[in-house]
């Protein structure tokens, strides 16, 4: 099967790491598979830019779309417009069509007030991206975990349409597992610097601990988020002990260990991921909110076999219960997280299995088992007949129907 992807900026890790593994899985599998994506200069023309992704759609057989809030902008209503429109004209033309959503649909939440407002700025816009979406029998919606679906499905997505996997993971050679060192313990936080992330928590959890103990954030800010904050946040933490402009509560009277600057290395972009794991002896995931559906960070620890401490957010338990290949700790809970720390640095054992769960987990979850669970999904649609088409069709314009009354509109 010929597969265009549309995708967002091709950077070396998120979204631009999702697009290299499935591309790379998706061609094993026995379909050519090209990569539509949108970079940093095409951000103040996107109509523009999808015009040109429709008119070369014409020559493949199906579409994958991986779908990131800020991809469809600029501005939360103009992002919802060109996504909705975008779908409508895919429908049109009768391509199988499956979009990934990397993070939930928070429609009836309030643990993101920013996606909250993509989503539900108007009814309108909602019932907008509803019909786009279920009114198209060729298209299939891909979300990451239990908590996700039940946002989708709370959100109006139609059952039928949504298919629930974990967060995909590359396929990478494992770490060999460090021997600690009695005098240097080398924690590490993985990915772009955003403001869902527990940055503070980290640092706060560090004063906790003897300065044998370093941080090291692999990462800098999203290329798409250059006026998040958090990245000014930690340089003033580490200069001053204060947090966005809030004094930070003194967790010791040791100097030594309230001395964050000569402990915390920020490396910004990484070009050698290898060589930045390996050189790390346990990694943090800690996260301030709920809403994230998966992390593609947490999966390039998984799939080196990194023991993890991660916060017990929704998506990251669904991991744990599946996979038992992290150890979880309560979100905003730094001297939760320093004792988590010098437990699992005391416990070789509990690393080591850690470490050949997180492996296990990685190979049941990996981009090739997704790539074939998507192959079939765009090729039954394609093969569906025209009578089946023809019925689901009926139902979704059922569904339109009330979508278009207000009323029955807020019972979906």
């Amino acid at each position: 099967m010929n597969i265009l992807s549309l995708s967002t900026i091709d950077t070396p890790c998120g979204i631009g790491n999702a697009n290299k593994s499935l591309g790379a899985a998706m061609r094993d599998a026995g379909n050519r598979y090209e990569v539509f994506a949108i970079d940093e200069d095409m951000r103040d023309a996107r109509s523009e830019c999808f015009d040109e992704f429709v008119r070369r759609l014409k020559s493949y057989d199906a579409v994958v779309i991986q779908h990131e809030h800020c991809f469809f902008g600029p501005g939360i209503k103009q992002s919802a417009r060109n996504f909705t429109r975008l779908l409508e004209r895919i429908r049109v033309m009768e391509k199988p069509c499956v979009v990934i959503f990397h993070t939930n649909f928070p429609a009836r939440a309030k643990a993101s007030k920013r996606f909250f407002r993509y989503f539900s700025n108007t009814e309108t816009i909602r019932r907008c991206i509803l019909r786009s979406i279920n009114s198209n029998p060729m298209l299939r919606v891909v979300v990451h975990g239990e908590a996700s679906w039940k946002s989708f499905l709370d959100f109006g997505i139609d059952r039928e349409k949504l298919l629930k996997v974990h967060l995909p993971i590359p396929r990478v050679e494992p770490s060999v597992q460090r021997e600690l060192k009695d005098d240097e313990i080398t924690l590490g936080i993985f990915g772009f610097i955003a403001h869902y992330k527990g940055y503070r928590t980290a640092l706060e959890a560090l004063q906790h601990l003897p300065p044998r103990y370093k941080l090291v954030i692999m990462g800098g800010k999203h290329p798409l988020a250059q006026n998040d904050p958090t990245l000014n946040n930690i340089q003033r933490m580490l200069r001053t002990g204060v947090w966005g402009g809030k004094g930070a509560q003194p967790m010791t009277t040791s100097a030594a260990h309230f001395d964050l600057s000569s402990r915390v290395k920020i490396l910004g972009f990484v070009e050698d991921l290898d060589q930045a794991f390996a050189d790390v002896d346990i990694i943090l995931a800690p996260y301030v909110d709920n809403f994230p559906a998966g992390s593609g960070a947490l999966a390039d620890a998984l799939a080196r076999g990194k023991p993890i401490i991660a916060s017990a957010t929704p998506p990251f338990v669904e991991v744990q219960n599946d996979g038992n290949c992290m150890k979880l700790v309560a979100m905003h809970a730094p001297f939760e997280l320093a004792n988590a720390i010098e437990e699992l640095v005391a416990d070789e054992a509990e690393r080591t299995r850690l470490s050949a769960a997180a492996i296990e987990f990685s190979r049941q979850n990996s981009w090739d088992r997704f790539a074939t669970l998507l192959s079939r999904t765009l090729r039954d649609r394609a093969d569906a007949s025209p009578a089946a088409l023809h019925t689901s069709r009926g139902r979704s314009q059922v569904v339109n129907d009330r979508l278009d009354r207000p009323r029955e509109a807020r019972l979906l």
